[in-house]
């Protein structure tokens, strides 16, 4: 079964010649194809947004270990003193 291709033309077309069912065939082609290729355009951009610059997410891990092992050694550091 072969998917025939509409254009706004026949969206238009069938609409002024009232063809209801042919006037819906038409407009949800046309709107599958454009939501389609607008949902990989998002799945793309988003892509970018989150592996696009893995230089700077390694700084932040790298930032956030440091942060984890200060808090770490002042807490060590308050119970040896509580301790003597």
């Amino acid at each position: 079964m072969t998917e025939v291709q509409y254009s706004v033309q026949d969206l238009i077309s069938t609409a002024f010649d009232q063809k209801p069912v042919d006037f819906e065939n038409a407009f949800s082609s046309l709107i599958v194809d454009r939501l389609a290729a607008a949902v990989e355009t998002r799945k793309i951009e988003v892509a970018q947004a989150m592996f696009g610059d893995q230089a700077s997410s390694e700084d932040y891990s790298s930032d956030e270990t440091e942060e984890e092992s200060e808090v770490e050694t002042e807490q060590e550091e308050e119970q040896d003193g509580e301790v003597a």
